[in-house]
Formats: C-alpha cells, structure tokens, sequence
C-alpha cells in the first residue's frame, strides 16, 4: 500500500473502505492542513452504522512532536474500543 501521498497513491481509501466491515473510528486534528475532506470523505464512505470521528484540537496531520495530542488521541482510541466492547 502506497499512502505516500492522496495524489500518488496506489491506494484508494474511499473506494476500498465501503467492502470493509470493521469498525471505523477516524481521528483528525484541527490544525491537520490537508486532512479534512479527505477525514470526512473516509467517514462518509465506511458502512460501519456507528463509525465515529473524533477532532483533536490543534493537532497536526502526524501529531509529531504534540506529545500532549498523541496522548490524547491514544485515550480518545482506548474510550472507543472499550465503549464497542473491545478492551
């Protein structure tokens, strides 16, 4: 899978993500300059019926070097697996 770029990429999130059937949580931060469409458009496209996003605030695309963000997205993930039942 080449995610290198939505440009370049061999792989189409959108158009493989509706054969999917998992669970589907996406997170995305605020301050991510080029993944809101795309976060959006990858919700719209999962047909998990309770396919959740979750908005960190001021977080980048990677959250590199937002130790405080990465923490917080790591609780945002662990409350979701455990409200589905899976922790």
């Amino acid at each position: 899978i080449s995610q290198r770029g939505l440009a370049t990429s061999q792989f189409d999130v959108t158009r493989f993500l509706p054969n999917c059937k998992v669970p589907t949580l996406v997170l995305i931060g605020t301050a991510d300059a080029g993944g809101t469409e795309h976060s959006r458009l990858m919700l719209e496209a999962s047909p998990d019926p309770g396919k959740t996003m979750e908005w960190i605030r001021g977080g980048t695309h990677f959250m590199r070097g937002q130790e405080d963000k990465q923490t917080e997205a790591a609780d945002l993930i662990a409350a979701w697996a455990k409200a589905r039942d899976f922790a």
